[in-house]
């Protein structure tokens, strides 16, 4: 037997996908602002494109795993 969600429970459901979308498009946009930096810097800091390519990685999984609370978003596959 299903319940109705109480309006409590629908608000907090809403309000908890409110910040996790708000929350998404600032890390997009962060991503987006560090690449374009690393792009108009890159001569100035002399990156070379194998460094930049390496630090765009890094810079991408460190915000994935920030994300999701460290912890990996697949299980490796067992022998």
């Amino acid at each position: 037997m299903q319940s109705t969600p109480t309006r409590a429970e629908r608000r907090k459901a809403w309000w908890t996908a409110a910040v996790a979308g708000m929350a998404s498009y600032l890390d997009a946009g962060a991503i987006v602002t560090t690449g374009t930096a690393l792009t108009l810097f890159q001569d100035e800091l002399g990156i070379s494109p194998a460094q930049f390519g390496q630090l765009s990685a890094l810079l991408t999984g460190n915000d994935r795993r920030r994300r999701t609370g460290g912890r990996q978003s697949f299980r490796p596959l067992r022998p």
